[in-house]
């Protein structure tokens, strides 16, 4: 039995050096590598090779960002064009997604990803077997096993892996973090629709939960198919019966070590902030040493997170194989071990075949990176940007502190500084337009009834408040005659949103009398989720400014004439979007959008106009954009 100290390469040497590595110490014999736990095992199979595991990552990495992610834009905008599509919005995506084309060639893109990210499972999982051996893992090798074993994928073997890819390695949170498959995000407008209702967020948990529990069952397919050779079928029958009775502490062990990385991760971002800020106060009133001292150390601290970030995804690798070894060894089994390549190289030629190497590798990058650039960019599509003033929207008024569409929460909201008010319209049985989000009002006022089920009058002997606090007791639901003549007598903007339910006389028409009546056409904006809406409000008047609210928007929307400007979901506000819209004298709208990170995502994007229930932090934020510096977003970070 030998012993292999693995956690020299980065504790080093000295007295805390031998602690630490006293207390990490892993061990191997002809089972696998044992220690004082999984941990520990987890840290041995990843610092025995981790330079070639950064090395490999920051290089699949810049693959990913200019080769992969722009491979599956260039397919389905070619699949649109193909189709006769120029942009896709919620109502016609279904039948976009349904065309027998769309069908073929999402299953190819969806191949063409599960083999790039076999790319990445093949050379980890590659790496960290001879970590087990106590082997020195070299890049070009590992490079060669990659791909060699990822275009297993598209042979009869490796028919049902795909699915495996597809649905674990998100699941593996950490180690997909920069992934092929997390480019996909769920909309924010579906993530807040399930965090409002208790039902959809316990269900949302429960399917999270199966998953977890499921894959966990197939975790450890992508070793016997990768390291083992095994068909999928096999690898997944071996998988099912090595997690037999660890399951659970198979779940557990994961998200412990990913956890206690993301802390190792965050401890180190704050010792490098805290470091630079220190060194900047104490060269206060030497200028030019505190730069070159806070530089170097900005540097040093850049790099640091740099190496970090490029081991996420091994550690969450490494925490399975660890695993995998371990229940191996407990069942007596022996694991087959993958053979390094090691190329014969004439002496003689040594130096030419480095430098070509070299050279070959590095216009590889310069290339893929240009790429990368000038593809996220936007630069081999030139187009028109130029500075605009991002607006706040309180959406149905200053609704995170008030009740939604009342005149309080819009009274608040020209109180905290919002540009314009959203508002909903729907029309009362005797056709008088009132507020409301909803159709019914069983959410807002506990009434269990339909707006055009109604009169005016019984609406308006409605409580929209009390249901939101007993502090609003009273609030009624209001007219858009009402809100109309506030917002002329205060100035304030209206966005104002029709919400047809199929029971509506002329609501476009009634819409438009009452912005002319009030004088407010110039301060308003008509809105709907309706293209067809849209269209009859500029055959009546093709003055008023429309908006097409979308939760699904990509493409060429400037094609729909109807609209005038874009309120899309945030997730849809991208910056090819947002440059398209303003290249075509239009403005993009996002919505809603709620958190500080969202808000200032969407302020980085240029999007026009921020649609929140929150106007004061939205507020805060916009302002902020425009003076806050590097300085005072680590200041803010550390308080």
């Amino acid at each position: 039995r030998r012993v292999h100290d693995l956690s020299r390469p980065l504790v080093g040497g000295g007295a805390l050096g031998r602690a630490l590595r006293g207390l990490i110490r892993v061990r191997s014999n002809g089972h696998g590598m044992r220690g004082i736990g999984v941990l520990g095992e987890t840290w041995g199979l990843v610092t025995r090779n981790w330079r070639t595991l950064v090395a490999f990552e920051l290089c699949y990495r810049l693959l990913l960002v200019s080769v992969m992610v722009p491979v599956l834009g260039l397919g389905l905008r070619a699949t649109m064009w193909a189709l006769g599509y120029s942009y896709l919005t919620l109502e016609n995506v279904v039948g976009f997604l349904t065309q027998p084309l769309t069908l073929a060639i999402g299953a190819a893109l969806v191949l063409v990803a599960a083999t790039f990210t076999m790319v990445d499972v093949s050379a980890v999982l590659y790496v960290l077997d001879l970590s087990r051996q106590d082997v020195s893992a070299r890049l070009g090798a590992t490079l060669r096993f990659a791909a060699q074993n990822s275009l297993r994928v598209w042979r009869p073997e490796g028919v049902g892996l795909v699915l495996v890819v597809l649905l674990l390695m998100p699941l593996l949170g950490a180690g997909m973090a920069c992934g092929v498959l997390t480019t996909l995000r769920v909309p924010d407008f579906i993530m807040a629709y399930v965090s409002v209702s208790p039902a959809y967020t316990a269900l949302h948990a429960v399917v999270v939960a199966l998953l977890w529990l499921l894959m966990m069952r197939w975790t450890y397919t992508l070793h016997y198919f990768t390291l083992e050779g095994c068909p999928f079928g096999e690898a997944h029958r071996k998988s099912r019966a090595l997690s037999r009775g660890n399951l659970a502490r198979d779940v557990l062990w994961t998200l412990v070590v990913q956890g206690v990385f993301a802390l190792a991760y965050d401890a180190l971002l704050i010792v490098s902030t805290t470091a630079a800020l220190g060194v900047s106060s104490v060269l206060a009133t030497h200028p030019i040493l505190r730069w070159l001292a806070t530089s170097g150390v900005w540097m040093a601290a850049l790099g640091s997170l740099v190496v970090a970030s490029a081991l996420v995804t091994p550690v969450s690798y490494g925490v399975v194989s660890a695993l995998y070894y371990r229940h191996r060894a407990e069942r007596g089994e022996t694991c087959r071990h993958v053979t390094p390549s090691r190329p014969i190289i004439d002496p003689r030629r040594q130096g030419a075949v480095t430098f070509a190497r070299a050279a070959a590798v590095s216009f590889v990058l310069v290339v893929c990176l240009a790429f990368g650039l000038l593809v996220s960019t936007g630069a081999l599509n030139p187009e028109i940007e130029y500075l605009r003033t991002c607006e706040v929207t309180a959406h149905r008024g200053a609704s995170a502190d008030y009740p939604e569409n009342t005149m309080a929460a819009f009274r608040a909201a020209r109180e905290m500084g919002a540009d314009w008010v959203e508002l909903d319209v729907q029309q009362t049985a005797d056709g008088v337009l009132v507020v409301s989000h909803d159709a019914n009002f069983k959410r807002t006022t506990g009434v269990d009834r339909n707006v055009w089920e109604m009169s005016a009058a019984e609406v308006a002997g409605l409580d929209a408040g009390s249901s939101f606090s007993r502090e609003f007791a009273g609030e009624h639901v209001p007219t858009l005659a009402e809100v109309a003549a506030y917002a002329r007598l205060s100035g304030l903007r209206l966005n104002i949103e029709i919400k047809p339910t199929g029971h509506e006389t002329d609501i476009e028409r009634a819409v438009i009398d009452v912005v002319r009546r009030e004088g407010i056409a110039s301060r308003c904006v008509v809105t709907s989720q309706s293209y067809a809406c849209l269209v009859r409000v500029k055959e009546i008047d093709p003055t008023i400014q429309t908006v097409y609210v979308m939760s699904l928007a990509y493409g060429d929307i400037t094609s729909l004439t109807a609209a005038d400007h874009f309120s899309v979901e945030a997730t849809s506000a991208t910056r090819s979007l947002v440059r398209r819209v303003h290249n075509a004298g239009g403005q993009v709208l996002a919505w809603t959008v709620n958190s500080e990170d969202s808000i200032r995502r969407m302020v980085d994007r240029n999007v026009d106009n921020i649609v929140t229930d929150d106007v004061a932090l939205a507020r805060r934020c916009v302002q902020e954009s425009r003076y806050s510096d590097l300085l005072r977003e680590f200041l803010k970070l550390l308080g």
